[in-house]
C-alpha cells in the first residue's frame, strides 16, 4: 500500500506578515467608508439646495461682454439642471436678457459660469437670478 505524503507547513513558509497587514488595513478602511455612509444617510444634514448667485467680474469681448459669477449652493443636497437668468435694466426697464443652465452644483460647494451680453452690464442695473433646478 503506497503511502500518503503529508505536506508539512514549516515555520516562516506562510505568507509574509505585510500581506496581513495589507489586508487588515484593507479592511479597516473599507469599514470605516461604511460606516461614514450609513452614518451620513441616517444622521446626515438633508437641506435641500439654496442657490445664491454673485458676480465674479465682468469683461469686454470681441462681440459685447461676459458676466462672469459664482452660484454657491449652502444646502446639503445637490441642484441639477439648474437654470439661471440675467436681466439688465436700465431707467426701470429690461435692455437685454441672457440664460445659462448648470448641469449641477453639488451641496456645500461653488460653480462658476458666465453671461453673453450685448450691452455693457456696468451701464445699468444687473440682476441675477435662479428660475429652477432639479433634484438628481
Amino acid at each position: 500500500m503506497p503511502e500518503k505524503k503529508h505536506k508539512r507547513r514549516r515555520a516562516g513558509h506562510g505568507p509574509p506578515i505585510s500581506q496581513y497587514l495589507v489586508a487588515s488595513l484593507g479592511l479597516v478602511i473599507v469599514l470605516a467608508t461604511m460606516g461614514y455612509l450609513a452614518y451620513a444617510a441616517l444622521f446626515g444634514d438633508g437641506t435641500p439646495p439654496s442657490l445664491q448667485l454673485s458676480v465674479s467680474r465682468i469683461e469686454q469681448t470681441g462681440s459685447g461682454y461676459r458676466v462672469l459669477f459664482t452660484a454657491k449652493n449652502s444646502g446639503a443636497e445637490t441642484a441639477a439642471a439648474v437654470h439661471l437668468e440675467a436681466r439688465l435694466l436700465r431707467d426701470g426697464g429690461p435692455v437685454e436678457e441672457a440664460r445659462a443652465t448648470l448641469d449641477y452644483v453639488p451641496g456645500h460647494s461653488e460653480t462658476k459660469g458666465g453671461f453673453a451680453f450685448e450691452n455693457d452690464p456696468r451701464q445699468g442695473e444687473l440682476r441675477l437670478e435662479v428660475s429652477g433646478y432639479e433634484l438628481p
